[in-house]
């Protein structure tokens, strides 16, 4: 299995594009991100990726060049609906290529989002164009896009203080996010209802 060849990091993310009705033809990638308290270990290993299902792995040298190379924690990967391209985020970055053969662009965030933690990214189920990123640190932040990444709408200030977010895109209308923070503990937070045509619920 790869994990065998991977000591130490885990796995945070997989992203299947069955490519016909065999499933020995799907392309899977995976996404790399260890973060432990006892001892510290925070980094990872950017992408992975299979084009024959999984019998055989490849390293992204190009992700990995195209975020600037070092120990790199890519916390998401999946693939744009009904296409085989994909985009992940990795630290600040947002990374897209529009089929799996094209090469790796940054899609730029607005200006006030160069320190943020990226950790959420969400995929419209139906349309393309259409997907969500979120992170914390100083920059914390949810924003969306409905035009593939050109522009991003700003919805952080609907979320109040809360620094820490989880989302779920169930259709193309509807989009669910868990604002949360960890401190003080228990966990505080809320769960907030968006749809695209009304604004927010």
């Amino acid at each position: 299995p790869l994990t065998n060849k991977l000591p130490g990091i885990g796995v945070h993310d997989i992203a299947v594009y069955k490519n016909g009705s065999e499933w020995n033809n799907a392309t899977i990638a995976i996404a790399t991100f260890t973060n432990i308290a006892d001892p510290p270990r925070n980094y990872g290993w950017g992408i992975f990726f299979s084009t024959d299902g999984g019998a055989t792995w490849q390293f992204d040298e190009e992700f990995y060049e195209a975020i600037g190379g070092g120990a790199p924690k890519v916390s998401k990967a999946k693939f744009i609906a009904d296409t085989d391209g994909m985009i992940a985020i990795s630290g600040n970055k947002v990374l897209k290529k529009a089929t799996f053969n094209d090469q790796w662009e940054i899609i730029p965030l607005p200006p006030g989002y160069e320190e943020i933690e990226l950790t959420e990214l969400q995929m419209s189920p139906n349309d393309p164009d259409i997907f969500w990123v979120a992170g914390t640190g100083d920059d914390h932040g949810i924003l969306y896009t409905t035009d593939g990444g050109v522009t991003f709408e700003d919805i952080t200030a609907d979320m109040g203080t809360m620094p820490e977010y989880n989302i779920s895109l169930p259709s193309t209308d509807d989009v669910f996010v868990y604002a949360f923070s960890n401190t003080p503990n228990p966990v505080d937070g809320f769960i907030f209802h968006y749809e695209y045509n009304s604004g927010n619920d």
